[in-house]
């Protein structure tokens, strides 16, 4: 099954044009051409750079944002309402004041309770500041050895 598997996944036609072949990119007459397998060396590299970064968010960052006083601000959770959720991840993060009406009826809670319930539903998705923080620390930091990189490279 590996097998058949792989050879699917290498099928000449999924990856190169028409007139092409796999056998066509073999090393000959001096020429050395790149090998797909070379790019496996990228996934270590990838999740590599994963524990990185959680590591310099986790034990660099986040310190750093406490230390400078930015705190994790703990959101208003929301009531569970199932009529009110399926609206909210199938039709609109806004309803328009027709559909609140009609939520409304549907879920008998007061128009003001269901601007309540989307409000603080959708404030409820955004990160907070801390979260943020971290995020943009952890770019910069990383478009900085980029830049030192490069800087020693050129």
């Amino acid at each position: 099954m590996f097998d058949t598997l792989y050879k699917w996944f290498w099928w000449d036609k999924l990856w190169l044009p028409a007139e092409l072949s796999w056998a066509d990119l073999e090393d000959k007459e001096g020429r050395v051409y790149a090998k797909a397998s070379h790019l496996y060396v990228t996934v270590p590299y990838a999740f590599g750079f994963l524990l990185v970064r959680y590591l310099f968010e986790r034990w660099i960052a986040a310190p750093l944002a406490i230390s400078a006083g930015i705190r994790h601000r703990v959101h208003l959770r929301v009531e569970h309402n199932p009529i009110l959720e399926l609206f909210y991840t199938t039709h609109s993060r806004n309803p328009l004041q027709a559909d609140i009406n009609g939520l409304s009826k549907k879920s008998s809670l007061p128009v003001r309770q269901i601007e309540r319930w989307f409000r603080r539903r959708r404030q409820q998705d955004h990160p907070g500041v801390l979260k943020k923080f971290r995020e943009a620390r952890s770019l910069l930091c990383f478009c900085d050895c980029v830049y030192v990189r490069l800087d020693v490279c050129l």
